[in-house]
C-alpha cells in the first residue's frame, strides 16, 4: 500500500503519517506531488511495507 493511500483511507494528516514513518512532514508531502513536479519523490520500499503493517493495525483497532 502506498503511504499516501494509507493516509487518505484512514483520514489522517501528513503530520501523523510523518510521525509514523519517522520522517519530516515535508518529506512525506513530496510523495503526494504531481508526477510532473520537479521536487516529487517516490517513497522508499520500507515505507510501503510499514504502511501495510500500519493499515492492518488500524483495521484491527476499528474492528
Amino acid at each position: 500500500m502506498h503511504p499516501i493511500e494509507l493516509m487518505r483511507k484512514h483520514h489522517r494528516s501528513y503530520l501523523w503519517l510523518a510521525e509514523q514513518m519517522g520522517l519530516t512532514e515535508a518529506a512525506v508531502r513530496r510523495w503526494a506531488f504531481n508526477e510532473k513536479a520537479s521536487n516529487r519523490r517516490n517513497p522508499p520500499q520500507m515505507a510501503f511495507i510499514l504502511a501495510g503493517k500500519i493499515d492492518l493495525e488500524l483495521q484491527q483497532q476499528s474492528a
